[in-house]
């Protein structure tokens, strides 16, 4: 860029754990500086980057890219914030649809707004106020930016110009250890991966394997996963697995590792076959939106995946690298699940689940698609 380009990311809260999609997207930015305006902070990390609380000044030990993150409930504050850095042009990335509706009119020669899940599913649904509101959104941002066609069908059915939506995949890094590809083992073993909640359909994958394990077939299951940001609904969905986990046949079966980082999760999930993610659209409609980035960190290990036609599932497991059902239905998972079982087909679909991620979900690969979105 041979004009001075500022770039800003605006969110409600940085960062909830479940956000770590948002973290990486601005790791990866492919411009050198992305500045943070955010209501509220929540769980700080030790790279968190220089904080402005509205009465003390926090300089962080790790001010690598010089980004700011405003804790303050004034809504005039991003409005002071952008007009107080002076530089010839800026670009505003608004995350959720309702964050972009309440950043319209901002100061900046670019706004994008980048939708996620609950914003384009359950929101419009849940409050009929907000289809105006997004109308005059559509109306006045520059892009939309969406996981995967999915996403974008769904943002042109809610009535978004489709020269306006760019389909912008999340992306993942490839392990630095090369990958391993899966064969068959006398033990079968299956990883289980989400936080507590109804769309992760955890229940549906234990329910399964319990049904085979009871056929007596040799699986063992690694479950990473707990309750976080948990709703009262997902509570009572966490009480439900508890309560399934304590039957004989699971309680010998599985390995409970509750919530693990990235690479930690890539170690386990390098021990097991397959992984088994079956999502689903919640009662309450929470669902995927696009897909879940722990797929393509997974992927990348050279994991194969059996899970649903989901959302934006399909977008990145095929049927070539995976396995996909229809979403909720019990029979036709373990009747795919036992083909996987005693199929030849592992070490294929392995090596495609990993080349899948390598040749188009690398953040590598993605940062100059990144790029040209944001060349003003």
């Amino acid at each position: 860029h041979s004009m001075k380009t500022s770039s800003f990311l605006s969110i409600n809260r940085w960062l909830p754990i479940t956000a770590n999609y948002i973290r990486s997207q601005m790791d990866n930015w492919p411009l050198d500086q992305q500045q943070v305006l955010a209501d509220q902070l929540v769980e700080p990390m030790p790279e968190t980057p220089t904080v402005h609380f509205k009465n003390a000044f926090h300089p962080s030990l790790f001010n690598r890219i010089g980004r700011m993150v405003t804790s303050t409930k004034n809504d005039l504050f991003r409005a002071q914030k952008l007009s107080a850095v002076s530089s010839e042009s800026k670009i505003l990335i608004s995350h959720f649809g309702n964050r972009g509706f309440a950043d319209l009119g901002l100061p900046v020669n670019k706004h994008i707004v980048r939708f996620y899940g609950y914003d384009l599913h359950r929101l419009p649904f849940e409050d009929p106020e907000w289809l105006p509101k997004y109308n005059q959104l559509f109306i006045s941002v520059h892009k939309l930016w969406v996981e995967g066609p999915s996403m974008k069908s769904e943002l042109i059915k809610l009535g978004a110009d489709s020269e306006k939506i760019r389909v912008l995949p999340l992306g993942t890094n490839l392990p630095k250890q090369l990958p391993i590809w899966r064969k068959k083992k006398n033990t079968f073993n299956i990883l289980i991966a989400g936080t507590f909640k109804e769309k992760k359909g955890i229940l549906d994958a234990l329910f399964v394997v319990k049904r085979l394990l009871e056929k007596g077939e040799n699986i063992k299951v690694h479950l990473v996963g707990n309750e976080i940001n948990a709703t009262s609904t997902d509570r009572e969905y966490a009480a439900q697995i508890s309560e399934v986990l304590k039957s004989d046949t699971l309680k010998q079966n599985v390995v409970l590792h509750g919530i693990l980082p990235k690479q930690a999760l890539q170690k386990v999930a390098e021990l097991c076959q397959i992984g088994f993610l079956p999502s689903k659209w919640a009662k309450n409609r929470d669902c995927e939106g696009g897909y879940p980035v722990l797929f393509l960190d997974v992927m990348a290990t050279g994991l194969p995946l059996l899970t649903t036609n989901h959302c934006d599932i399909p977008f990145i497991v095929t049927k070539e690298c995976g396995w996909l059902v229809n979403e909720g239905d019990l029979n036709a998972l373990e009747t795919e699940l036992m083909h996987i079982i005693y199929s030849d087909e592992l070490t294929a679909k392995s090596e495609a689940s990993y080349n899948q991620v390598k040749h188009h979900f690398t953040w590598d690969m993605l940062k100059p698609l990144y790029q040209d979105e944001i060349a003003l």
